[in-house]
């Protein structure tokens, strides 16, 4: 059987803001070492200590053992009280489990090398960067690529480092906020990262690395933190942020490739057993787009529906049979009658010109939600 869950099941989706929950080694995840952050809310001060590991609740339970070569990976959601299978569609179709729509941008992975992961601090020098992901050949983000899947931010443990115990750091960059002011964007990228304690065992080397500060690596003026998502028919030239990655292993795995058709999304989960207790009647208030430079969906995920800020209600699943999300209902009528979301020509507004949903402009100008 299949089944939809029509938006977000519950109140702390609303944003669609996320966390580390989870770290998996070779496809088996743990919670245990996961320094859980004590909000999804982002961070946007790029000189505060909680860049380096977020606010968190407090240190991992313990260290994870892993080997160099293995297959890592950081399960981000925008609630931890949902099952990853059981991730929310807003509007029917589009899968926001792992992150809203609307937040689009790169991901990478950082290490540090300490004393012992379950007391170390992370706000310091001596972070260097594993890897990084940001557009792909078609022009999608990692967030967005990650999103689709619904799947955890993969990498691989280098096996040219010294062994022993590192805190490893995932960043996700999220530009929706982000457009220059000179079009009228706010200038306010979104960071979210989360620290797992892991001891690296059975890897050699010194390699010649950069290794920057955090907070402190960078500034409002580094290169990738302010861009414009918003009014482009396709992304490209973005720079990624921050220091090169590690070179000389096999330190590199990006976000999967993922086709955004609605069918092909409707099919992404595996048959799976769960309960759905977590799941409950409720209604929620999706991001809204901010105003200013900043208001129209990305026109290289097609079919996406925009944030809309409008309340909207969830369903109860009611067997507990599992199978597959379908892409049914609910879609906003816009969207449905097969009305371009994005216009090429900008609409006048009271502030300027307004780009994409021409008729709405006005409302998005209003709008004070600057998530």
């Amino acid at each position: 059987m299949k089944f939809t869950i029509a938006a977000f099941a519950m109140i702390g989706l609303a944003s669609a803001h996320n966390m580390v929950t989870s770290f998996h080694i070779n496809g088996t995840p743990n919670s245990d070492c996961v320094r859980l952050a004590t909000s999804t809310n982002p961070i946007t001060d790029v000189a505060s200590n909680n860049m380096a590991c977020n606010a968190v609740k407090g240190n991992g339970k313990s260290k994870c053992i892993v080997k160099g070569g293995d297959s890592i990976a950081f399960e981000w959601r925008v609630d931890p009280g949902i099952p990853a299978a059981e991730y929310p569609l807003k509007g029917g179709t589009i899968p926001v489990g792992v992150t809203d729509d609307s937040h689009k941008g790169p991901c990478a992975i950082y290490m540090k090398k300490v004393d012992d992961a379950l007391t170390a601090a992370g706000p310091g020098d001596g972070w260097f960067k594993v890897s990084e992901d940001g557009l792909d050949a078609a022009g999608t983000f990692c967030t967005d690529r990650l999103r689709l899947a619904n799947a955890p931010q993969p990498g691989v443990i280098p096996k040219n480092i010294p062994s022993g115990d590192y805190l490893i750091r995932a960043e996700l960059l999220t530009l929706n906020n982000a457009g220059p002011a000179s079009i009228g964007g706010q200038e306010q990228p979104q960071f979210y990262v989360g620290c797992v304690q892991i001891t690296v065992e059975g890897t050699s080397g010194s390699p010649n690395v950069e290794k920057v500060t955090i907070p402190g690596y960078l500034t409002k003026s580094s290169p990738g933190l302010i861009f414009d998502i918003w009014n482009s028919k396709t992304y490209s030239n973005y720079p990624m942020p921050g220091p090169k990655p590690l070179t000389g292993s096999t330190n590199s795995s990006l976000a999967p490739a993922v086709s955004s058709s609605p069918a092909a999304i409707s099919s992404l989960p595996a048959a799976v057993k769960t309960s759905t207790a977590s799941i409950s009647k409720n209604t929620t208030t999706v991001d809204s787009p901010t105003k200013g430079g900043n208001p129209a969906p990305a026109p290289t995920t097609p079919g996406m529906t925009k944030p809309t800020g409008k309340t909207v209600a969830t369903k109860t699943l009611d067997p507990t049979t599992f199978v597959t999300m379908t892409a049914t209902g609910n879609q906003d009528p816009e969207q449905a009658s097969g009305t371009p979301l994005e216009s090429d020509a900008p609409s006048p507004t009271p502030t300027g010109v307004c780009y994409g949903w021409r008729r709405k402009c006005r409302q998005h100008e209003s709008s004070s939600d600057s998530d």
